[in-house]
């Protein structure tokens, strides 16, 4: 008897891309993050989930686009939302 070869598991296709962007307060320190969601699909029909801190795949000028793109976002809910805006 052999064993069974083993199964190479090849990326075919990448799925859904989920970017969430956070733009908060904890105790009174302000922060914002910026996180990323993966699926991968492969040769098996299997699909793999992958996570991460988004901010080492970006150049410093996408970072810097994306932290002035949530202030906006949160001076504009202020705005909008909160009496008085």
């Amino acid at each position: 008897m052999t064993f069974p070869p083993a199964v190479v598991k090849t990326p075919i296709d990448i799925g859904n891309v989920v970017i969430i962007l956070k733009d908060g307060e904890v105790e009174g320190a302000p922060f914002q993050t910026a996180h990323f969601h993966l699926d991968v699909k492969y040769n098996d029909g299997s699909t793999a989930h992958r996570r991460g801190d988004l901010a080492p795949h970006l150049t410093p000028a996408q970072i810097s686009a994306l932290q002035d793109f949530m202030s906006d976002m949160r001076i504009k809910a202020e705005e909008e939302l909160l009496p008085g805006g």
